[in-house]
């Protein structure tokens, strides 16, 4: 009896064992399938930007070959309308950016933005002006010029 016993005990715990490696094998599983991902994911953005840089490269070699092929005038005209281009495209990017500044302060009224903090240091420091001014007896308002009649 006790031989079959130690048997059974034996049995289980090779069964205990076998069930405990294939929970292990498991989580190594979950665990590699994980690691899997997020590899693909960061190749995939490298391979992202690798396709931007190149695309950039390229244009600006196209924007220098159709350049050198260009007479003079027709060279500095275009110089001139890139440039405008790009200051045109500054112009957004400053306006879109101050407002997501805005609509981030709207949604958490806590958290202000450089910008907006600027700006409220500035209307103080004007307002602050405009008080020391007033307390000298004179105006920041622009008066109106009288038309005289002749």
């Amino acid at each position: 009896e006790e031989d079959e016993d130690e048997e059974d005990e034996d049995e289980e715990d090779e069964e205990s064992n076998e069930d405990e490696e294939d929970v292990d094998e498991e989580d190594e599983d979950e665990e590699d399938k994980e690691e899997e991902e997020e590899e693909e994911v960061e190749d995939e953005s490298k391979r992202k930007e690798r396709q931007k840089s190149q695309k950039e490269n390229e244009e600006k070699e196209a924007h220098e070959l159709a350049k050198t092929m260009m007479n003079k005038k027709a060279a500095r005209l275009y110089g001139r309308m890139q440039h405008g281009i790009a200051q045109k495209k500054a112009k957004v990017d400053n306006l879109h950016k101050r407002r997501r500044d805005l609509e981030l302060e709207k949604d958490n009224p806590g958290n202000k933005s450089m910008n907006l903090l600027k700006l409220e240091r500035k209307r103080k420091e004007r307002k602050e002006i405009g008080n020391r001014y007033t307390e000298t007896g004179g105006t920041m308002k622009k008066k109106k010029k009288k038309n005289k009649a002749t």
